[in-house]
C-alpha cells in the first residue's frame, strides 16, 4: 500500500526467506477499491475505483493497490507459490471508522469476518488480502526473477510518511 516498487519490496522480501520459508504479505485489494464507496453511496467514486490502482485511504494518505492475479505472477516469478490467502475486512470495510463496535458483538463481528475472509465470494470483496507463500527448495534473486546467483536490491520500501525502512 506505501510502498513505491511492490515489485522491488517483494524481492527483498523474499531474499530474506530461507529454503521452504513462509512469506506473509498483505495489501490493499485492486479488484474491490469500488466496494466501500459503493456501500456508502458515494456512486461517483465508485465508478472512478473501477479501473483505479491507487486511492486516498481515510487518513487522507495515498496509497497504491494491487490484484491478487497480478502478485500471483510476481511471486511465481521471483519463485514462490501461493498456498492460501483470505480477505481482511469484509464487512467492516464498508462501514464508517466513526462508527463503534458494540462490545457484546465484537466477538460475533470477528467471527463473521474470519469466515467471510475464507470464503469466496466474500473474500474477493475484501479491502485487503493476506497471502502466504512459500520458497523453493534453493531460492536467490537477481533484479525481481529467481536466479542462479543472489543479489539483494536496496531498500525500496517506504512507510506512509515517506521515510525509508520497512
Amino acid at each position: 500500500m506505501y510502498v513505491d516498487d511492490p515489485a522491488a519490496a517483494l524481492a527483498l522480501l523474499t531474499a530474506q526467506l530461507a529454503p521452504r520459508g513462509l512469506l506473509s504479505i498483505t495489501f490493499r485489494n485492486g479488484a474491490a477499491l469500488a466496494f466501500r464507496p459503493g456501500m456508502r453511496r458515494q456512486w461517483q467514486e465508485a465508478v472512478d475505483a473501477f479501473d483505479a490502482l491507487s486511492y486516498v485511504n481515510e487518513l487522507g494518505v495515498r496509497a497504491r493497490a494491487q490484484r491478487l492475479e497480478d502478485v500471483r505472477s510476481s511471486l511465481s516469478q521471483l519463485g514462490l507459490r501461493v498456498e492460501r490467502w483470505y480477505g481482511v475486512r469484509v464487512f467492516t470495510e464498508p462501514a464508517s471508522g466513526d462508527e463503534p463496535v458494540n462490545a457484546r458483538e465484537f466477538s460475533s463481528l470477528l467471527r463473521a469476518e474470519e469466515q467471510a475472509g475464507r470464503r469466496d465470494p466474500y473474500r474477493q470483496l475484501a479491502s485487503q488480502l493476506h497471502v502466504i507463500a512459500r520458497s523453493g527448495e534453493r531460492l536467490e534473486v537477481v533484479s525481481g526473477a529467481a536466479s542462479e546467483s543472489a543479489a539483494v536490491p536496496a531498500s525500496p520500501v517506504r512507510n506512509y510518511r515517506g521515510q525509508d525502512g520497512l
